[in-house]
Formats: C-alpha cells, structure tokens, sequence
C-alpha cells in the first residue's frame, strides 16, 4: 500500500470528494500541458481504481487496465496525463493554426 502511496506522490496524483457515490470518485491530477490541477469524475469506486492503477504500475498496458466501453479514452489520457479534454481541443486548435490544409508551415 505504500508503493501506491508513494507513486501516487510522485505523479501528482491528489484524491478528492472520494464518496461520490458507490461507483465514481474524482480524481484530481496536474496537467502536463498546462500546469494546471484538474478534477476528474471516474466511474469506479476507489478501490477499483487503486486495484487497476496498481495493475497499470506494474506494467500492463493503460487500455488493458483501464478498459473500454467502461473507461473512454479520454478517461485514460487524464489518468496517464491529467490533460482534460478540453485541453487537447485548444491544443489542436492552435496546431491547424500553424499549418495549411496541405500540412506545411504557415509563415509567421
């Protein structure tokens, strides 16, 4: 239980309202995006998650450990990333700014 402890400490990993109801808890993680802290809505209990993060830490694969239709993909890029979806449509957006419909770079 430490080890988990301890990683979750060295991922930014924070816990929050965590009796939301018998099967969701948030999460609140640091985008490495932007630097910010975001809060998550899961849909599994806490100890749920410790159990598949656990397997996710010792190696398996994210979407093997987190697996669809019960975790969309954006659920496990914030759970790698704590990047939000709203995150990555910005980031995105300000790509296509950068390129023309053939892909090259726009002059500045």
């Amino acid at each position: 239980m430490q080890e988990i402890l301890d990683l979750r400490q060295e991922h930014d990993i924070l816990r929050e309202d965590r009796t939301l109801g018998e099967s969701t808890m948030k999460l609140t993680k640091t985008s490495t995006f932007s630097g910010e802290q975001h809060t998550y809505t899961l849909n599994c209990s806490e100890r749920e998650f410790d159990s598949r993060e656990a397997a996710w830490q010792g190696g398996a694969w994210i979407h093997h450990a987190f697996p669809s239709p019960r975790f969309s993909a954006d659920d496990r890029e914030f759970i790698m990333s704590g990047i939000i979806p709203a995150e990555w449509v910005a980031y995105m957006a300000a790509l296509d700014a950068e390129f023309d419909s053939d892909g090259d770079i726009l002059d500045q």
